[in-house]
């Protein structure tokens, strides 16, 4: 819902809404993140930070050959602090962020990879989307 009032009364960048709702999304259908602090030091502002797409935990550029054999991606300094702000922060202030455009680009590509990893399937309807954003 709060997705659909951001389309409608919010000036915030579809982008933005889209990457938001696919985090929460995941998060309401139990495929939370794990984002406080990276999976294998536990240092809670890693170095470099990644995402590791398959196990779903945050971790430093460094720890990486302990997390495992899947994709991480690396997050923008802004990116992960948005990333915590949708899976921990208040519902209601869902998009009470801002992020630079290397930052919003970097959250809908790691949003959107980390969905279709967990859920192991692709969406007509994202591919829809991206129809209609590539004739735009």
């Amino acid at each position: 819902m709060n997705s659909l009032h951001a389309l409608d009364k919010l000036n915030k960048p579809q982008a933005l809404i889209k990457a938001a709702f696919e985090l929460k999304l995941m998060c309401l259908e139990g495929y939370e993140p794990l984002l406080d602090a990276c999976a294998v030091c536990g240092l809670p502002d890693p170095d470099r930070p990644r995402l590791d797409l398959v196990q779903g935990v945050l971790h430093c550029a460094s720890c990486q050959d302990e997390v495992g054999e899947g994709v991480s991606l690396p997050l923008e300094a802004g990116t992960l602090a948005a990333m915590r702000h949708i899976v921990y922060g208040d519902p209601k202030r869902l998009f009470s962020f801002q992020l630079d455009q290397k930052g919003l680009d970097c959250l809908g590509r790691v949003c959107e990879r980390f969905l279709l990893t967990q859920l192991d399937r692709g969406f007509s309807t994202l591919d829809f989307y991206k129809q209609l954003k590539a004739g735009m």
